[in-house]
């Protein structure tokens, strides 16, 4: 039987080196040279020693004699070979190893058969590769109890130590003991082939897309420390083609590894990140609207309120990622003093940022804060995980060369958008509060250009995606008016409703004070309703304060003209959020919404 175009058994000989590509049925293995496909030099064979046969679907090896066969280190009279799966077989004194698959030429060239690599069973310690008259050192100690593992470099079945220490020690006989054993080969680097414009998954640092099959793995052994793309200081990434029998991958020195990175850029991704779904959500706004803050504020709030009210946990995907805005957030809600409570501002190359490859290209990148939304059990609804970034207000700027600092593309990859609009820029607002003592609405010379500035981001975000200028994205956009606690004697506070409700989320409210809001805007600063509105076919508008009440002067600066900035800071024992986490609520509500129990 001949599979036309079908899967192909590779039979590689250990022990010699030779090949075998099978695709005609029965292939039998012996010592009768006219009655086999393949001769084995051993008179202590049966003339027909077992067979690879075909029925169906199914590949089977199996036995012709009463004795059994060793396959993956297990006696057995038959086996049926799967697809796409390694497997060794051991016939006498001869190794094999198998694989069938449609790709089996290309697995074949993977395979190193003069390097073997011993591993420890009980710490799996990986150690060689070596040469065959090498092995027998290594596993001499732990024969009877089967410790090792003895395997090809590049397959991922082997034999069982007791099974082949008699093979190995007459070969260690034959060559002499090797006691000068050379370090490894240099693993040479792999050529990035893939465009990032395809695939199901979006890298959460350099947003260019990739298939899960692509994702690299990171090196653990300490001789394959030094990335093509990150430099020397971090561990070459890897295409995994081994595995250990758990499953976890082996790196290029037999090392199990956990930590899988991103196929362009090499930056490591979050735990999980391939079985459970991201969201990007963007936050755009200009320079000192304080986005920091409000990511701080908002993301403690998250882990409070849709725990206590929905029995959903909020938490850390990537605790060591998530350091930088951790800290932030301590510095906020640990100090005791405003001066201790001070979060610097987001710089353009500051700690936010990294500097990694993207499109051959060294470009600065902002760094990600991924968390796990997690539902209760009983909901049966699967977790997800969603993205966020502190960009620089610069970044949002027109005139920023996207090609050097490409630091906002995620817009293009997101799930939803948050706009923080700041009233204390506007100087509508500003006329309409002149008895206001909040500090923030004596502050001169702000350049209002918050409206410039989502039209840019409605400019990049179509450019990227491919769309004129009157199509809208169906992507959720919530507008922030933040600062609510300066501005609320501008509206009826009677008619600003509490969305966040015992076990749901209240859209009916959501709706309510999107209207009130776009209604003040509308008289205020009408620009920014149409820009956003522009965007996106599902705009809401919200008052938020990240802190509740009014910064703290606690010094000065000049500015260039020699005049006086005050250093504006909130002291912590009045910080008292105001609706801060509603907008991200509502964005799950529209991109996920069996995680939020919702009523209109």
């Amino acid at each position: 039987m001949d599979f036309l175009g079908g899967p192909k058994l590779v039979l590689i000989n250990c022990l010699s080196g030779e090949m075998e590509f099978i695709s005609k049925w029965p292939f039998v293995i012996g010592s009768g040279n006219e009655a086999c496909d393949l001769v084995l030099d051993d008179a202590a064979y049966h003339a027909q020693q077992c067979e690879i046969t075909s029925a169906g679907k199914k590949i089977t090896v199996r036995s012709l004699t009463s004795l059994p066969l060793k396959i993956n280190g297990t006696d057995c009279l038959e086996d049926e070979l799967q697809r796409d799966k390694d497997y060794s077989l051991q016939l006498g004194n001869s190794l094999f190893s198998l694989r069938l698959s449609r790709h089996s030429e290309k697995w074949s060239k993977s395979i190193m058969t003069d390097a073997w690599c011993v591993q420890h069973k009980s710490t799996g310690i990986t150690e060689g590769p070596f040469k065959v008259g090498q092995v027998a050192q290594y596993i001499s100690n732990g024969v009877t109890q089967n410790e090792h593992v003895v395997y090809l470099r590049g397959t991922k079945a082997g034999f069982f130590s007791e099974s082949v220490a008699n093979i190995f020690d007459a070969l260690s006989d034959e060559e002499g003991l090797v006691t000068d054993i050379s370090p490894p080969e240099p693993v040479e680097p792999e050529v990035e082939t893939l465009s990032g414009e395809h695939g199901s998954l979006t890298c959460p640092t350099c947003w260019l897309k990739f298939d899960p099959g692509d994702a690299k793995h990171v090196a653990v052994h300490e001789s394959l420390k030094g990335d093509p793309l990150l430099g020397p200081g971090e561990m070459k990434r890897f295409t995994a083609n081994r595995y250990a029998d758990n499953g976890v991958a082996l790196d290029p020195m037999g090392i199990m590894t956990m930590d899988i990175a991103c196929p362009h850029c090499h930056r490591r991704l979050p735990p999980d990140f391939l079985d459970i779904k991201h969201h990007i959500i963007s936050i755009v706004g200009a320079p000192t609207a304080g986005k920091s803050y409000f990511l701080c504020v908002f993301t403690q709030m998250l882990k409070k309120s849709l725990f206590t009210r929905f029995g959903t946990s909020f938490i850390d995907a990537d605790p060591t990622a998530n350091a930088h805005l951790t800290s932030m957030s301590d510095t906020l809600f640990g100090s005791s003093t405003a001066e201790q409570a001070k979060v610097a501002k987001t710089d353009l190359e500051g700690d936010m940022y990294e500097r990694l490859t993207r499109h051959g290209r060294k470009v600065m990148l902002p760094k990600p804060f991924i968390f796990t939304i997690q539902p209760p059990k009983t909901s049966g609804n699967e977790g997800r995980a969603v993205i966020f970034y502190d960009n620089a207000g610069e970044h949002f700027q027109p005139g920023i060369d996207q090609t050097e600092s490409p630091g906002t593309l995620h817009l293009a990859a997101s799930s939803g958008i948050i706009f923080l609009f700041d009233p204390t820029y506007n100087k509508e607002f500003r006329r309409r509060l002149p008895e206001h003592e909040d500090p923030q609405l004596r502050i001169s010379g702000h350049a209002d250009i918050q409206d410039t500035i989502l039209a840019e981001a409605k400019v990049r975000v179509k450019k990227v995606l491919g769309l004129d200028a009157r199509t809208k994205l169906d992507t959720p956009l919530a507008v922030v008016v933040g600062k609510f606690d300066v501005w609320r004697d501008l509206l009826n506070t009677d008619s600003i409703a509490q969305p966040m409700e015992e076990s749901e989320f209240n859209q009916g409210a959501v709706e309510e004070n999107s209207q009130v809001v776009r209604d003040l805007m509308m008289e205020v600063c009408p620009q920014v309703v149409s820009g956003a509105e522009a965007i996106s076919n599902n705009v809401k508008y919200f008052p938020v304060s990240s802190f509740g009440c009014s910064p703290e002067t606690i010094g000065y600066v000049q500015d260039a003209q020699g005049k006086d900035i005050p250093i504006l800071s909130p002291n912590p024992e009045n910080i008292n959020p105001i609706l801060v986490e509603v907008p991200m609520v509502w964005l799950l509500s529209q991109i996920e919404p069996q995680l939020v129990p919702s009523r209109q």
